[in-house]
């Protein structure tokens, strides 16, 4: 005799008899129906756990894209406070520059002016005084438009 093992649940004996041979195949009976329900509840609770960790799987996965796009996000904003920050910083010392600048060409700019109020028109310095001004004040007007540029950015 050969015993196998087979997940087939469809025998069934149905016993006409009513001795113990009888009474064994209905036991047998009773059992393979034991067996089906057993199978049937747990392909169901296979199913419902399938599902569970499917949809388990799925809000894994969306709060990993979220918690990447707001990593994203983060890194995008550090990135751009540290270029505001290099930009105050420049904007600082190009205004320090500007007003240390300004300081210098206020005389080169001022002066010309008060020494050519004391000379003739003739006098040979007032062309240069003159030059001298002018160029000043063209360099003032430079430090001028940096300093707007700056403010802009």
């Amino acid at each position: 005799m050969s015993i196998r093992k087979t997940s087939d649940l469809s025998a069934s004996f149905s016993p006409q008899r009513r001795d113990e041979i009888g009474i064994l195949m209905s036991e047998f009976d009773r059992m393979i129906e034991q067996q089906k329900e057993f199978q049937t509840e747990l392909e169901r609770m296979v199913k419902e756990r399938t599902v569970e960790l499917s949809t388990a799987n799925d809000r894994l996965y969306q709060e990993i894209k979220e918690r990447k796009q707001a990593e994203e996000e983060a890194r995008k904003s550090e990135e751009k406070l540290a270029r505001s920050k290099r930009m105050e910083s420049l904007g600082l010392m190009a205004g320090g520059i500007a007003h240390d600048l300004n300081n210098i060409l206020s005389g080169v700019v001022s002066y010309p002016d008060l020494l050519l109020t004391d000379l003739s028109e003739k006098d040979p310095l007032r062309e240069p005084l003159e030059m001298i001004k002018d160029s000043g004040q063209r360099a003032a007007d430079v430090v001028s438009e940096l300093t707007l540029t700056l403010h802009k950015i």
